[in-house]
Formats: C-alpha cells, structure tokens, sequence
C-alpha cells in the first residue's frame, strides 16, 4: 500500500490529512462506501495498518454513519471522523451534525468532492458542497485545490484551520467539515509519475507541520455567592466528569439536586438528590417546598421535564446557570448566565447558610402511588419499571426520545448509580439505534436502550451496524402503534386529527426486522418474562431486540390518571 501512496496523489495526500487527524486525537474513522472517497477510504485503511490504536468502521447508510460516530464520541470523548463521497452522500449527514452542533460534540465530516471543472455542468453525483452545513459546522475548509494542483504550503495553511479548532477544550469544539475535491486516479496505479509529482508524494508523506498546543479546559472559575441563600441545584446536561463533581459539591454543603437524565446523575445514589422531580413538582405540597428556596444554580442545559422546565421559568427564584460554552440555555430569557469551568465555581463559590430537607413524607406517597400504577397491569410503565429494577450495576441505560425518556424522567427511582445517556441536542427520534450502537462500540460496557416504535423505525438501517458490536446492547422497544406522545399534547382533543396525521398508526412489529439483521428477538407479555428476556439478552455479545406492544393510549392514560392520585 506504501508503494501504491507513492504512485499515487490523491492517496499520499489523504493519507497525509488523517495521519493528521490521527495525531490530533481521531482513533475512529467511519467510512461509508463510495467512489469518489476511495483515496480517502484506502488511506484510512493504510493508517489503520500503521497505527494499532486506529479503528474503521464501515456502514452503507451515511445518515446512520454520522449518528453512529456521534455515538463513539459519547462514549470515548474523543473526536470521530466520518468519510462520505460526494453528493446527497455529504447531505445525509446533516441531521448528526446538527445534533453533534447541539451538543458541542466534535464530529469530523471529511468529505470527498468533484473538481471545480465537474460542478455546475451535469455531471454525475456532483452538488455545491461548500458550506453544505451552514451554521452547524462551526469550522468548514474546502481544500482549494485538487492533490494534483496544490503545493504542500496551501494545503498546511488551510490544515492550521482545522488544528486550532481541534486544539480547543473538547466541550467547545463542534462540527468540523473538510471537503476534499479529487480528480482521477482514484484507485491505486501502476503508472509512473513524473519526477515532480513522485517528489510531491514524498512531501506529502514525510513533511509534518508541528502539532497546535491543546487549549487548557480550565475556563476561569465564577465567584459566586449563595450566603443567605436557601440553594436549590439543577443538573442539565453535561458531561459525566463536570456532573459528578456538582453532585460532590452538593452532598458537601447540603443542597438539594434535582438530576436531568441528560447530566448522567438521575440514576445516583445519593440522599441529595430529589427522587422523581417531575412527580414532586405535579403535586402542591411540592410546589410549597419549592417556594422554599431562593436561588437556583443550573449547571448545563437542556432540561427535559417539562414542568422542572416551567417552575424555573415561572418562578421568582434567583436563577444562574452555569455552563463552560456561550451557548444560551434559557427559554425565559430570565436565568444570569456565567460561562465558567464547571469544578472551579464549586470550589471558588461561597457555601449558603440555610438549607431545606428533602419532602420525605410526600416522596414516600408518590413511590407508593407508583408502584400502585405499574402493578395494576402490564404496561409501558411496568417496562420502564421492571428495566430500572433489573438494571445491573455495571450497565449503561439510553432514554430514547419523545415517550421513553419522559417515563424514565418521572418514574426512575435512584438505583445504583448506573451511567445514562440521550441525544437531548435537537431531541430528534432520528439515529437513536446507530448512537447506542456508538456508544456500546466505545465504552465496550452493556448497554440497554429504551426506544419508541417510532424511533426504531425511523433507524431500522442502523441494526447492521449490530454485527460490529461485541458487547450486549438490548434494544428495548415499546410498541404503541406510532407516535403515542401526542396523547398528551392540545392535539388530543382532535382524536381523528391526532390519529391520521399525527400519531401515524400503525400494526407493525419487528420481528422480522430483527430476523432479517440475525439478531435474537424476544416479545415479553408480562413483567416476569421481560425479566427473563433481559437476563438472556444481556449474556449474548451483540445487539438482540425486546419488543414490547402495547395499547396507544393505555400508558398515557396510566400517567394521567398517576398525576391525578399524587395530587390528590
């Protein structure tokens, strides 16, 4: 392969780029098939032999690739290159990349692209690539020149534009898009360059610019005062690291926590910590305890619960959030926002005075009204329920979107401190099978999924990507003939409306889905061969599917009329 880089350009030079991306950080690199990115694709194939620590992952369906790298980033926190070629090829990933913007995840687009002399007059797969992402990918460099017309200086000036956006903090980072245009030959040749162009191949193959310095992640700290303060702590999303350490902090001087699923933290052990949030806040007594306190600090954004979200919009609380990013995380427009190192505001900000203990008696009535909901029959409450009390102590829990991570956002109790995740960025119910699948790839630690059928439709293409996961991933997908959230929205009220154009019924299963992908499959009926299924999924490597069906509206039923007992 080193003879045929020498032979060729366009593969010296690709090699060159990712031996690059690789000394900055990259160790997977996500390549979807395709003509035009075959220097590309051989390069990472050439890197790969080179470097044992370099991993490729190859996936037909671009869309899925890009979910699937943006799940490798959320296990490793590491940047993940995907490789595409041209075309509708580059706008597949569009959706992961605003996903990955959202959520400042550093997701490298490196796309392969025609020549200037190929665009705009017919030809073949051939679109307007640059700036094909717009706003959502922060860094966009399109390579002037193909390999063949560029001189080794153009090519690391345009490199030190990716390299200082690579040497900034991880939870700054974002998208990055390279486009790369590439004129024939594409495949390795037998045919002998010039002397010139053999000496350019050298170049590009020996001659390295000097790495960017990584930017310190220590931000400056917030000084911040809470004397006089009774002190309520929210938890946003975030990564695991900062949200351990607000919890610390909190478990320190006493404050009480209220836990997002997205901080990693809903499922901790900790007697900071406010069970069922959403449940205390749906009752009066909760709300009377709430108007204790007054001064919320929010660390991270993008909370989940609706009505966590609606008293601290509506309430005449101090409220300062507290994030390393500019990004603005509040849809008042009423919280003080302090952009500061997560670790060094605990440690600089001056502990409060009073505090208020947790509404032990009124918890105790909601866990008891909970578990009066999900033993009265089998429900999508009773999965929920029975997968947080199997849940084993060294597994990894996803809440998909829409309806599942609103039943764990109200029903999980405080388990064994299991780590969680979502894709809470645009909140999409897209790729949320390739993310897991990421995210398992990554860690290597079991992993379970709760999914919507909704959701696992709208990624069924991602379930061969299973085939490269060696660790037990369940997917868990309840199924309530379509999008069943609606059920508590104004849409409701228009029961036909809601049924024919936005619940989109239907009486699939996915059996055969899971046939088809060679994946064990189990369909539970009750809570106790759900158990089972779990247990026997979670000894096999790879991905198996649980399928639950329920009822459309059963479990929001059961919800409502939850809501109705506790406030009772």
């Amino acid at each position: 392969m080193k003879n045929h880089h020498r032979n060729n350009l366009n593969l010296a030079w690709s090699l060159r780029l990712l031996t690059l991306l690789q000394r900055s950080g990259v160790r997977d690199f996500c390549i979807a098939p395709g003509s035009r990115s075959a220097p590309l694709a051989l390069a990472a194939e050439a890197l790969a032999k080179q470097e044992p620590d370099v991993r490729l992952q190859v996936h037909f369906d671009e869309r899925g690739l890009g979910f699937f790298a943006l799940g490798l980033i959320r296990g490793s926190d590491r940047p993940v290159a995907v490789i595409t070629t041209s075309g509708t090829a580059v706008a597949n990933l569009l959706p992961a990349t605003v996903e990955a913007f959202q959520s400042h995840k550093p997701l490298i687009l490196v796309t392969a692209d025609r020549p200037d002399e190929l665009l705009n007059c017919g030809a073949n797969q051939a679109i307007d690539q640059v700036g094909i992402f717009g706003t959502f990918a922060p860094t966009q460099v399109t390579f002037q020149a193909t390999p063949d017309a560029q001189s080794i200086d153009d090519f690391d000036q345009q490199w030190s534009t990716i390299a200082r956006q690579l040497a900034r903090p991880l939870y700054n980072q974002g998208p990055i898009h390279i486009n790369c245009p590439f004129r024939d030959p594409l495949y390795p040749s037998d045919t002998a360059l010039s002397a010139d162009q053999r000496g350019q191949c050298d170049l590009w193959l020996t001659s390295w610019p000097e790495p960017e310095r990584p930017v310190s992640n220590a931000l400056p700290a917030a000084i911040d005062t809470h004397e006089g303060k009774t002190l309520m702590v929210v938890l946003g999303q975030m990564s695991g690291s900062e949200s351990s350490r607000v919890l610390e902090w909190a478990e320190t001087h006493g404050y009480p926590v209220i836990a997002d699923f997205g901080s990693g933290q809903r499922l901790a052990r900790s007697a900071n910590l406010v069970p069922y949030p959403e449940l205390v806040i749906a009752t009066q007594q909760g709300q009377s305890w709430l108007a204790q306190f007054d001064k919320v600090v929010q660390f991270g954004g993008r909370i989940t619960g609706k009505r966590l979200g609606q008293w601290l919009a509506q309430g005449s609380q101090e409220y300062v959030i507290v994030t390393p990013t500019h990004q603005a995380l509040d849809p008042s427009h009423r919280a003080r926002h302090m952009v500061s190192d997560v670790a060094r505001y605990c440690s600089a900000s001056h502990p409060m005075q009073k505090t208020a203990p947790l509404p032990r008696a009124l918890i105790t009535r909601i866990s008891a009204a909970v578990a009066r909901s999900v033993q009265s029959s089998f429900s999508e409450l009773t999965a929920i329920s029975t997968v947080c009390e199997w849940l084993p102590q060294n597994s990894q829990l996803f809440a998909g979107n829409s309806l599942a991570i609103r039943w764990l956002d109200s029903l999980a109790p405080q388990i064994q401190g299991q780590i969680t995740y979502c894709q809470r960025g645009a909140s999409g119910i897209d790729g949320l099978i390739a993310t897991t699948l990421g995210i398992a790839t990554a860690t290597r630690q079991p992993l379970i999924a709760l999914l919507g059928d909704t959701s696992a439709l709208h990624d069924l293409n991602s379930l061969a990507l299973a085939a490269q996961c060696d660790t037990p991933l369940i997917v868990l997908i309840t199924n309530n003939s379509g999008g069943s959230i609606f059920n508590l929205l104004p849409i409701a009220a228009l029961a036909e409306a809601k049924r024919t154009l936005f619940q989109c019924e239907h009486h699939w299963q996915f059996a055969n889905a899971a046939a088809m992908f060679e994946l064990p499959y189990y369909q539970p009926t009750d809570a106790t061969a759900l158990t089972q299924a779990l247990a026997q999924a979670y000894k096999k490597k790879g991905a198996s599917i649980i399928e639950c069906r329920f009822p459309p509206t059963e479990a929001t039923d059961l919800y409502q009329q939850l809501i109705r007992d506790i406030s009772e």
